[in-house]
């Protein structure tokens, strides 16, 4: 399996927020777009088969669900752990479905 795979995600991402408490916030999403993958060979582990011929990059119906939690630590200043799972649906000589588990962490600041 000797290929460079590339893969990008453009998403409508709405998200749902609320708070919890004054310092906690608790938030959901749901997306819908598509995923593109590029640099396929015919011995990609994606394809279902060597006799493939992929010409240009592939484009993918994808799914997106997540919640999250945020801390105020000050006022302008939070934490938070995102954790998602965004799915892309099999296409026509793709071995499978292509999903993966995501956790977004990171310190906000509003000024």
């Amino acid at each position: 399996m000797d290929s460079k795979d590339t893969f990008i995600s453009l998403l409508v991402d709405p998200t749902v927020v609320v708070r919890l408490t004054p310092k906690m916030v608790l938030m959901g999403d749901f997306g819908v777009g598509l995923m593109s993958i590029s640099g396929l060979t015919p011995t990609s582990a994606l394809l279902n088969s060597e006799m493939v011929s992929i010409n240009g990059a592939q484009a993918l119906a994808q799914i997106r669900i997540g919640a999250a939690g945020e801390y105020d630590i000050t006022r302008n200043v939070s934490v938070f752990l995102w954790p998602a799972y965004a799915h892309a649906f099999k296409k026509q000589y793709f071995y499978h479905d292509i999903g993966r588990f995501e956790v977004l962490a990171g310190v906000s600041f509003r000024p």
